[in-house]
């Protein structure tokens, strides 16, 4: 077969990929656009990593060369025990948005109801599994858990019917 020819699959074509932000002083935005501006979108550190950090990495060099442990063990072992929780309970991954599809990947079916204002990569998460998102309103931008369980019954009432 062909490359050339090769086609994702239907869930994943025309999926946008999530905006973080992080352009804040990159050189194709306007410098003067965005002086005064503090970018609280991504989790950056305007006055960069402490001292500590950069003894940690000169220490860990001799390791480098390896690959880190792919079921970090010894990490959900220490969160285990820090925690009261067995080690297969505990989830670890590279970052919110790894974390974020493989929830998605485990436990999402046919449909979600998410809030129309939150994290991008949640919908993604979503689209990427052909699942149907139902957006909901929070008035005022607060989140209401009884709008929350109303709208679930109602969809799932609609559910049962058709």
């Amino acid at each position: 077969m062909e490359l050339a020819k090769l086609k994702p699959r239907k869930p994943l074509h025309g999926i946008e990929i999530c905006e973080h932000g992080g352009k804040v002083g990159k050189d194709e935005v306007d410098k003067d656009e965005v002086k005064g501006v503090i970018d609280f979108s991504v989790n950056l550190n305007p006055y960069g990593p402490p001292d500590f950090v950069f003894t940690a990495i000169k220490e860990a060099m001799t390791e480098i060369k390896m690959y880190p442990d792919t079921e970090s063990k010894g990490l959900r072992e220490k969160i285990s025990k820090r925690f009261g929780c067995k080690e297969e309970e505990v989830l670890v991954g590279a970052g919110v948005s790894e974390l974020i599809q493989l929830v998605a990947l485990s436990f999402v079916k046919d449909r979600v109801l998410m809030l129309k204002h939150t994290y991008g990569e949640y919908g993604v998460a979503v689209q990427m599994i052909s699942a149907e998102i139902k957006r909901i309103e929070m008035p005022g931008l607060r989140i209401y858990p009884a709008l929350i369980v109303e709208e679930n019954g109602a969809d799932n009432r609609r559910s049962r019917e058709s």
